[in-house]
């Protein structure tokens, strides 16, 4: 007997063992991963002056994490919530950004990439957005 495992798109198929006369039969097929909006306004925006809002949709209750990183793929922020709490509640979350570094510093202008990581019961699902950063 295999055992076999196979992740499709946002679908994830699993076969626990193959049957003695080898015959495969369609296995029953789970939606794993949510339907995630994620958007910010305003976008472009003036880091010196304000704020931009992240904000996301969660099916359930989930834990995440944002990372906020440069062009470089530099990391220049991180920010987790859990579960149930503010940015991981079910329903419409938003998160701010101000534009600092995890050390508090200000940016410099420029493109910044959005990282929205959601944990499930299958690992973790990632959706990405550019954040423009003006002066």
């Amino acid at each position: 007997m295999a055992i076999v495992a196979v992740a499709i798109s946002l679908f994830q198929m699993t076969v626990t063992a193959l049957p003695s006369d080898g015959i495969l039969m369609m296995p029953r097929m789970e939606q794993s991963l949510p339907q995630i909006n994620l958007t910010n306004y305003p976008n472009p925006f003036d880091s010196r002056r304000g704020q931009t809002t992240i904000q996301y949709t969660l099916d359930q209750d989930r834990r995440v994490t944002i990372h906020i990183y440069d062009v470089f793929g530099g990391k220049v922020k991180t920010m987790s919530f859990e579960g149930g709490q503010e940015g991981g509640r079910q329903g419409t979350n938003n998160v701010y950004w101000d534009g600092t570094t995890s050390s508090g510093s200000k940016v410099s202008k420029g493109i910044y990439l959005c990282m929205l990581e959601i944990e499930n019961s299958g690992g973790s699902s990632n959706t990405m957005i550019k954040i423009g950063v003006i002066h």
